[in-house]
C-alpha cells in the first residue's frame, strides 16, 4: 500500500517534469510553482475558516462535560484534595 506522501510526491514529480519542459519565455511559467504554493495556502486558510464557521454547537456534550466536572469536583472534595467553595 502506497502512503499518501508517496502519492503526493508522484503527483508533484509529474507536475515538476511538465513544468521543466515548458518554454521559459513567459513569466507565468517561471513563477508557476510559487503561484501554486500561494493558491494552496489560500485554499488551506479558506477551508479552516469554513470549518470554523460551520462548526456544530454540541449542547448535549457541553451539559455532559459540565456534569462530569461537577462530579469530579465532588469526588475531589470528599477525598479532601480540593476545598469545596
Amino acid at each position: 500500500m502506497v502512503s499518501q506522501m508517496m502519492k503526493y510526491l508522484g503527483i508533484a514529480a509529474a507536475f515538476l517534469s511538465v513544468w521543466l519542459v515548458l518554454p521559459w519565455d513567459y513569466v507565468l511559467v517561471a513563477y508557476a510553482p510559487v503561484i501554486v504554493v500561494i493558491l494552496i495556502g489560500i485554499y488551506a486558510v479558506l477551508s479552516v475558516l469554513y470549518g470554523v464557521a460551520t462548526f456544530n454547537d454540541c449542547e448535549y456534550a457541553k451539559v455532559s462535560l459540565q456534569k462530569e466536572i461537577q462530579e469530579a469536583k465532588a469526588d475531589l472534595s470528599l477525598k479532601r484534595i480540593i476545598d469545596s467553595n
